[in-house]
């Protein structure tokens, strides 16, 4: 007999133990993930993971601060803190590509955005902060958002352009009217033809509606009955794949009707049954027109299905790049702040430029004059001029009589001198007071 190796998945076997009974595997201890965190490749991952369960340095716990990341997994770890209850919440979630992102924006164990920076427990700069720090933070940002906006982008990091959002796809593509197969049966026109000449006195629609009114019976049994009924008739020798076609073409009318069909048709009763109850509820005509029932008359094509498929599934695919899109741009709103959204409005084109006014540098500093206002007192123009004050001059050297000249009191000699004074006469002088 050949040696077969043993499958390295299968459980080891115990002949002696559990009375010679394959074991089942040993369960995973729990919080095992949490090893894969002592990376230094998965340093931020474990910040985000101490930022969620709220770590705090306490003196009452030995080695209250974090120095190292395995010391870090041991302090969430122990039972006699109340961080590892708080980690669990963080098992289903801290695999999630966007975790770190989430605690960064607010979220911690206790659910919802919540107030408060994201501290940097490892690392550069690291600080495990107190229970009393973090209460002076809240004190002091009472306006701070939940989200820690602040501390997502360190000074002097470049901000990336912002992302750009296609435009809205809007509303999905109109559904054509009408039904897929207006026509359930599937037999040709040649095939009913063939029938009816070979049996001219036989009705179709009362056999139907015979079969329709047996007594305790299901309209959908009954609509199976007369389906088999029209299979056995018109096309002996394929009964078997008419039938599967009949059923697979209302089928197909159903799911153009927005009606579910979760199944698996088969040519058998059930599921034929299955078809006709649903159809039957939607009200979908499944004999006609061999029961001379009314025909749709709209019908919906191969084509224009297909067309309409494909439209859907653009317009599904734009949706959910729009979706992405926009919540790319919430996350950068976010990250970046005000800062990235703010816009520059480039320099206007000079054949732009348009002249709003014609007033000159001098039209304007005249207006502005004239609405000057004047500080100067009233009193000053009420108060009257000062009266000139005549003071006695003494009269001018007397020339040579010869000459016929006069020489006045500033040595100024004038040829054609005022008319000559009497002795010991003066000429008066005006002379404003200062």
């Amino acid at each position: 007999m050949a040696h077969i190796d043993s499958d390295p998945n299968d459980p080891p076997y115990q002949p002696n133990g559990g009375g010679g009974k394959r074991k089942a595997p040993a369960k995973a201890k729990p919080f095992a993930w949490l090893s894969n965190s002592e990376e230094p490749s998965n340093i931020l991952k474990l910040n985000a993971l101490l930022n969620y369960v709220e770590y705090r340095a306490s003196p009452m716990v030995d080695s209250p601060a974090v120095n190292s990341a395995a010391h870090a997994c041991g302090q969430l770890l122990r039972k006699d803190l109340p961080y590892r209850s708080r980690l669990k919440k963080a098992a289903a979630r801290h695999n999630a590509p966007l975790f770190v992102y989430w605690v960064r924006q607010g979220v911690r164990w206790a659910g919802g955005p919540r107030p408060g920076p994201f501290y940097t427990y490892l690392g550069a700069g690291a600080h495990t902060p107190t229970v009393a720090e973090h209460a002076d933070w809240l004190l002091n940002n009472p306006d701070h958002p939940p989200a820690a906006v602040a501390t997502a982008v360190s000074a002097g990091t470049p901000i990336p352009p912002r992302p750009d959002c296609p435009d809205d796809p809007g509303p999905p593509p109109a559904k054509p009217e009408g039904n897929r197969f207006p026509v359930k049966h599937p037999f040709t026109q040649a095939e009913l033809d063939d029938f009816f000449g070979r049996n001219p006195n036989v009705s179709l629609k009362d056999m139907c509606v015979d079969l329709y009114h047996v007594p305790k019976q299901p309209v959908e049994e009954g609509m199976r009955s007369a389906m088999l009924m029209c299979c056995r008739l018109i096309t002996p020798f394929k009964v078997k794949e008419n039938m599967l076609a009949w059923t697979m073409r209302i089928a197909a009318d159903l799911r153009w009707q927005g009606v579910t069909v979760d199944f698996q048709i088969k040519a058998d009763s059930d599921s034929t049954c299955a078809v006709c109850f649903l159809a039957f509820n939607k009200g979908l005509k499944v004999m006609a027109p061999l029961d001379y029932g009314p025909v749709p008359p709209k019908e919906v094509t191969q084509a224009q299905e297909n067309e309409y498929h494909r439209l859907k599934l653009a317009h599904r695919k734009a949706v959910q790049a729009y979706n992405y899109a926009q919540r790319q741009l919430k996350a950068y709103d976010k990250k970046y702040g005000a800062l990235a959204r703010a816009v520059i409005p480039p320099a206007p084109d000079e054949g732009e430029v348009c002249v709003t006014s014609h007033t000159t540098w001098a039209e304007r500093d005249a207006a502005l004059r004239k609405q000057a206002v004047d500080l100067s007192d009233d009193a000053d123009e009420e108060r009257p001029a000062k009266q000139a004050r005549i003071e006695p001059v003494p009269a001018p050297a007397a020339a040579s009589s010869s000459t016929g000249l006069v020489v006045d009191n500033s040595g100024v000699v004038s040829a054609n001198p005022a008319p000559a004074l009497a002795l010991g006469e003066v000429r008066p002088i005006v002379k404003a007071e200062q």
